[in-house]
C-alpha cells in the first residue's frame, strides 16, 4: 500500500477504535506480516482478543483486511493460520478473517480495496490518485468497526461464554 494511504488508514482505524471500541489497544506482540498492525483486548479473565490490520507491503496494492484471534493463554497466537471455517471455534487459540462471519460458506479472501486501477495501457495500469483514494478510507473503516460491533463481538460473547 502506498505510504500516504497506509498512514491515513491506520490513523482512521485507531481513531474509530478509540471512539467505538476503546478496550482495544496497540500491541507489540508478534511477529506480524510486514506493515500490519496488532491490537489487543483482555476480553475476560478467560481470553484475550487480537485484531490484526493486514496491509500488503507492496507499493501499489492499496487494500487491507482484518483478522481476529483469541487466546485463552493471553498471548498472541502468531503461529496460527486463519481458519477457513467457524465450525469448531471452541479451541484455546483461534484465528479467522473478519469477513468469514458474513461469508460462512467457505474460505473467503475478502479485502477492502481502497484504490482501483483507473486505466490499463500498454505500459501497465494507472491507479487512482492518492487524494481520491483517501476519500474511501473513512467509510471502509466505519464498515469494519460496524462489522466488529454487529458480527464479531456477539460471536466472541457466544463462543467465549460472556
Amino acid at each position: 500500500m502506498r505510504k500516504e494511504l497506509r498512514k491515513e488508514l491506520v490513523t482512521q482505524l485507531e481513531r474509530q477504535l478509540k471512539d467505538s471500541l476503546p478496550n482495544f489497544s496497540r500491541s507489540k506482540e508478534g511477529p506480524l506480516p510486514s506493515g500490519s498492525r496488532l491490537y489487543s483486548w483482555k476480553f475476560s479473565d478467560e481470553a484475550t482478543l487480537y485484531l490484526i490490520l493486514i496491509i500488503p507491503n507492496r507499493a501499489m496494492d492499496d487494500r487491507f483486511t482484518v483478522e481476529f484471534c483469541w487466546s485463552r493463554k493471553h498471548s498472541f497466537p502468531y503461529k496460527l493460520l486463519p481458519a477457513i471455517s467457524l465450525e469448531d471455534p471452541s479451541k484455546d487459540e483461534f484465528c479467522f478473517r473478519l469477513p468469514l462471519l458474513w461469508h460462512p460458506s467457505g474460505p473467503v479472501e475478502f479485502w477492502w480495496q481502497i484504490a482501483h486501477p483507473v486505466e490499463i495501457t500498454s505500459a501497465g495500469f494507472q491507479i487512482e490518485p492518492i487524494d481520491k483514494a483517501q476519500k474511501n478510507i473513512p467509510s471502509f473503516v466505519s464498515e469494519v468497526i460496524s462489522r466488529i460491533n454487529n458480527d464479531a463481538l456477539p460471536f466472541f460473547k457466544r463462543v467465549l461464554g460472556q
